[in-house]
């Protein structure tokens, strides 16, 4: 059970992540189709669903171009960590201690596009307004399956007269 709590963090993590980056790309279509294209069209449709304004979509767009290097970083890492790993294991007798740093280092990784993720998540609510941004977040992380979750399956993220 422990180990179950320890997996599903990274998960989580990468899983916002994604999502983020769902939100906040640019406006043009992709050239070819493909899971590509099918990003780009939901990505479209929640901003279009958002109601965000010209301003707001420069903003969201400006910060997505700063955010994603760093991203873009991360994810380079852990594939290589991921591949020494592999190595790892595809040998005659693997190396338990090496196996375990290379899981320590690919947490490690996960921790940072956890960090970074937050950063991004609190500049665009800076840009977003507070509707908005729950509709985002409610609409986009706590979807159900592969698509958009509708508003009567997804329940506020807080209880009316909260503050």
């Amino acid at each position: 059970m422990h180990f179950l709590k320890i997996s599903f963090k990274p998960f989580l993590l990468s899983s916002l992540v994604i999502a983020l980056f769902t939100i906040t790309g640019y406006t043009q279509p992709p050239k070819g189709g493909g899971e590509c294209a099918y990003r780009h069209k939901w990505r479209h449709d929640m901003m279009q669903e958002l109601n965000l304004t010209e301003e707001q979509k420069l903003k969201i767009q400006e910060l997505r171009v700063e955010h994603k290097p760093a991203i873009v970083k991360i994810k380079e890492t852990m594939k290589l960590i991921k591949q020494k790993s592999k190595e790892e294991l595809l040998k005659d007798k693997p190396d338990k201690a090496v196996l375990k740093k290379y899981s320590q280092e690919i947490a490690e990784q996960h921790r940072l596009m956890s960090d970074e993720m937050v950063t991004h998540l609190l500049k665009v609510k800076k840009i977003l307004t507070a509707e908005q941004f729950e509709k985002m977040l409610r609409k986009d992380f706590f979807r159900e399956g592969q698509h958009m979750g509708s508003p009567d399956k997804n329940p506020p993220l807080r209880k009316k007269g909260m503050k």
